[in-house]
């Protein structure tokens, strides 16, 4: 998802995405 900040997307998004593809976004996700 080039270009989505983060910080903007809601708890049940970001989710969304780390279960869609854990590995590349997994790293990200523990920022949050």
């Amino acid at each position: 998802m080039p270009g989505m900040r983060y910080q903007e997307m809601l708890p049940h998004e970001l989710e969304a995405v780390l279960r869609a593809t854990p590995v590349a976004y997994f790293p990200l996700g523990t920022l949050e």
